[in-house]
């Protein structure tokens, strides 16, 4: 049977943590990004040296700050703890018309933009569909 349990211990830890995944998500939690964010940095840094970083990263209603910092050759971290973003940063709710009213506003200024044109303005050279 080689590892059965150990095989379904494994896939119990993974579903764990997708269901931990997509409940962050869906609660709009910025700890699992913050996370990832600082596991990016740290990688960098790791690479680069004796760097200092500070990041926030802020979702719809939280803000969460972070610094990486080398202290005596090790690479450390501290996290505020998520504050409440106040109610007049917050950006406002949208509703699709008027998205869809600011989509036709774009496209009068700028008519090129349903025609397919790969000209644009400051795109970058050699992308697939670019010249």
């Amino acid at each position: 049977m080689g590892g059965g349990l150990d095989d379904a211990l494994a896939r119990m830890a993974r579903w764990d943590a997708l269901r931990q995944r997509l409940a962050n998500a869906a609660a709009g939690r910025v700890e699992p990004a913050v996370n990832e964010v600082i596991e990016a940095i740290g990688a960098v840094l790791q690479r680069h040296g004796p760097l200092t970083v500070t990041v926030s990263v802020e979702g719809v209603e939280t803000v969460t700050t972070a610094q990486l910092v080398w202290r005596d050759g090790q690479l450390t971290v501290a996290r505020s703890e998520p504050q409440a973003v106040p109610e007049a940063a917050r950006p406002p709710a949208e509703t699709s018309d008027q998205t869809a009213a600011r989509l036709a506003e774009l496209i009068r200024r700028d008519p090129s933009l349903l025609d397919g044109r790969d000209d644009l303005p400051g795109a970058a050279p050699g992308l697939p569909g670019r010249s």
